[in-house]
């Protein structure tokens, strides 16, 4: 009647999301509030439920207010079951709605620009508009901002727009090996928008400042390989049937 419970080894399966949640000792001391003791908790649902899962997140001790927040102690990020991170103390929202703050942390290291640090912040801007701005900082090459924004309108329309700069540091511009400045860009981004009369209008665009930056950079990697950066846009409807 008080809406308290307790549960030894026991599991909770979201029916609105693929949030997935087990622990040694789950406590439900209130409407919203649930208390993990040996949490592990994940969003993944692999086809074959005996396998390992892709990623999940260990915690000996969590408290969960439902629309509020969240505080984990003593927590792991796993992938395929081997820790890679481990927080003391984490807190996070724990909301049904986008929410507005800093997402996890983007690290990497390679030989073209060192070791790379990223700490993407999440803007819920609108009910339409979603936006992503990421500072990043690369040994090599210095600082880096992207930015990329989604947004939709109507019922059929939608699109994406992502812009990134950096004053780079380890090109020596305007030489024969870098002919080209050390102000580096790329526009990149797709839309497809329903107009009146049953028109229909779509693009897939790519711009970039020099021709080494699908290679220096992560954002058209998928690119190196081809001879030139290729955008494209349509408009057309539907004659009859």
């Amino acid at each position: 009647n008080n809406l308290e419970g307790l549960i030894h080894n026991g599991s909770l399966e979201s029916e609105q999301s693929q949030f997935r949640a087990h622990g040694e000792e789950i406590v439900k001391s209130g409407d919203r509030h649930y208390e993990f003791r040996d949490g592990v908790f994940t969003s993944c649902r692999c086809p074959d439920p005996e396998a390992q899962e892709p990623w999940q997140i260990r915690a000996s001790d969590v408290d969960v207010e439902v629309e509020g927040y969240g505080t984990a102690r003593n927590t792991t990020v796993d992938f395929l079951g081997v820790p890679v991170v481990w927080f003391p103390w984490m807190l996070y929202p724990i909301k049904t709605q986008r929410q507005t703050g800093f997402l996890f942390p983007e690290l990497s290291l390679g030989s073209r620009n060192g070791f790379e640090v990223g700490l993407p912040f999440f803007w819920a801007a609108g009910q339409q508009v979603n936006a992503t701005l990421t500072p990043r900082w690369m040994s090599k090459r210095g600082f880096k901002a992207d930015s990329e924004f989604e947004y939709v309108y109507g019922e059929h329309s939608s699109g994406r727009v992502f812009g990134a700069y950096a004053y780079d540091q380890y090109i020596d511009p305007d030489t024969p090996e870098d002919p080209f400045s050390r102000n580096r860009w790329n526009v990149l981004g797709d839309q497809d928008a329903s107009g009146p009369g049953g028109l229909r209008f779509q693009s897939d665009f790519r711009f970039v400042s020099d021709n080494e930056y699908p290679i220096d950079f992560d954002e058209l990697r998928n690119h190196v390989a081809d001879r030139f950066l290729q955008s494209v846009g349509f408009a057309g409807r539907d004659l009859g049937a």
